[in-house]
């Protein structure tokens, strides 16, 4: 798997806020920052568990693998729990994607750092996060899967990476609480194919893949996270300038319940590191590329569809890949799915669905000659059911409204991503907005923005807001680069975070925190943090 295209090859590390590397570090050290919150914990016992340690060389289908226990001096339930991913690695050596599954859940995607350069240098990284609701699944004892794929050694690849995986269990106390998560965790996973490394590979167009699925018969609210990343030559830089080989710059990941199109979610473009030249992620990697994050789609609406007891298929798609020599996309998706303890079975029905199979896009350049291209695509969805539970009648109606536009003055490339959700009704209520920006100026010259807001109803209302921007510009080394990045985030507990690092020629210059936070969502924003 990644990488099979690679643009540069540098050093780079990963280290998260509070992990900076101390004055008069060796010089075999390559630390690299994020300007992202680091995770909070409560201040309760925790025990820890080390589930995985394994060192990946010619890795090809050859995890690492382990056992998770719930750990006997810490029961459930927790308050909180966190994985820990820790890597290192020297010589020289591609990026990879490295994802950690527990039984067939995938529970983190992620990146490696790509390391190379000076003799005897080791890069090193630590990755956290938190996977409270993966609760119910830990709860009994499972194994645990590190696919680091790709990694081979010869000739001038002599770098091996050595991988630990963690879990810190919190415990609950007088006012501290069990954290929320689903009653069970269905996953949408490629295992059942020999050889399979989990995420499913598509390959070429209107290609998806699909599993069976048996749902609780008692199921009253369902989610779907979904993982999508694109490879190769062309689907990795799909965001890029549209007069190459990717095609329109615009990708939706969707997903489909028995054939019927149930949810969807544009695709975040993610630049992984060892593309576009160092200057771009080293010291500071680009969003998310550290934490391949999946979107949350609401399938609510279909509960009462999926409760017979039979299975239902599961399927997963992408809307314009193109497909190109070498290119495939990863797809998978986590389902989440809350039961009524007081029913042995629930019911309802799908009410109505407005979901046209595929975007609106247009696309062309501007008449007077400039060769201007513009581009655009919307997607309008909307899904409305009923279940039926010991505790009466739900209507649940899911609204999404996903738009893109792309427009190439010259040689810029700008672009801009906005996909609002909202559900209504049944214990799920509440919506959120996700925006994202990218703007490739000229080579190694990037801006990012990722932002989003979350407002939650109920009996405890609340919302949350974050907004993440970068910016930088080097041609070729990184020694020639300037980076910024800003991180603000805010939420309805009191949450005030505020980081900006800045860079020059590969070493943080400048570490600042203020208290510039996002302001509350305005009453009847669509909002939820994803």
């Amino acid at each position: 798997m990644r990488r099979t295209f690679a643009l540069a090859l540098a050093c780079a590390v990963l280290l998260l806020p509070g992990n900076a590397a101390a004055v008069g570090a060796p010089a075999t050290d390559f630390p690299q920052q994020t300007a992202n919150p680091p995770v909070s914990v409560p201040g309760t016992p925790s025990c820890t568990e080390t589930v995985v340690t394994h060192d990946f060389q010619n890795s090809y289908y050859a995890p690492g693998t382990g056992t998770h226990t719930p750990p006997k001096s810490c029961p459930a339930p927790w308050s909180k729990i966190v994985l820990t991913l820790t890597a290192s690695v020297s010589g020289t050596q591609f990026d990879r994607l490295v994802d950690v599954y527990v039984g067939h859940v995938p529970v983190l995607s992620s990146s490696t750092s790509e390391p190379c350069c000076a003799p005897g240098s080791v890069v090193h990284w630590t990755v956290r996060k938190d996977v409270t609701e993966y609760a119910s699944l830990l709860q009994q004892t499972q194994p645990v899967t590190v696919f680091l794929n790709n990694v081979w050694i010869a000739g001038q690849y002599t770098g091996i990476y050595h991988v630990t995986v963690g879990l810190d269990f919190y415990r609950t106390a007088t006012g501290v609480a069990e954290g929320a998560h689903p009653d069970r965790v269905l996953p949408v996973t490629n295992f059942q194919d020999s050889g399979a490394d989990g995420y499913f590979s598509l390959g070429r167009a209107g290609q998806q893949g699909a599993t069976p699925v048996t749902f609780p018969r008692n199921l009253r609210r369902l989610t779907a996270e979904l993982f999508a990343q694109g490879h190769g030559p062309c689907e990795e830089f799909w965001w890029g300038d549209p007069n190459m080989c990717a095609g329109t710059p615009y990708r939706e990941v969707a997903i489909y319940l028995d054939g019927a199109l149930a949810g969807a979610a544009p695709v975040y473009p993610v630049v992984f590191t060892g593309a576009n030249g160092p200057g771009l992620w080293e010291p500071i990697p680009s969003p998310r590329a550290w934490d391949l994050r999946p979107s949350v789609v609401d399938l609510s609406p279909f509960v009462g569809k999926l409760v017979d007891g039979a299975p239902h298929v599961v399927s997963l798609g992408v809307f314009d890949a193109t497909y190109a020599s070498g290119d495939y996309w990863l797809v998978g998706a986590n389902l989440l799915a809350w039961t009524d303890a007081r029913s042995k079975q629930t019911s309802g029905k799908l009410i109505s669905a407005s979901a046209p199979p595929t975007p609106t896009e247009t696309s062309g350049y501007d008449p007077s000659g400039n060769a201007v291209y513009s581009f655009s695509a919307h997607h309008a969805l909307r899904w409305e059911g009923v279940v039926k539970t010991a505790s009466g009648s739900f209507l649940s109606t899911v609204t999404e409204d996903i738009s893109a536009t792309t427009s190439e003055p010259g040689l810029a490339v700008q672009s801009a991503w906005d996909w609002r959700s909202s559900t209504s009704g049944g214990d799920g209520a509440g919506s959120f907005e996700s925006r994202f920006s990218l703007t490739n100026s000229s080579p190694g010259s990037f801006q990012f923005e990722d932002a989003g807001s979350a407002t939650r109803s109920g009996p405890t209302p609340s919302w949350s807001r974050f907004d993440e921007q970068m910016t930088t510009a080097a041609v070729g080394l990184a020694a020639n680069g300037a980076e910024r990045e800003t991180y603000t985030a805010s939420d309805s507990s009191g949450l005030c975070y505020d980081r900006t690092l800045t860079a020059a020629g590969g070493t943080i210059v400048q570490d600042q925190s203020g208290a510039n936070c996002p302001a509350a969502p305005a009453s009847g924003s669509r909002s939820r943090l994803i």
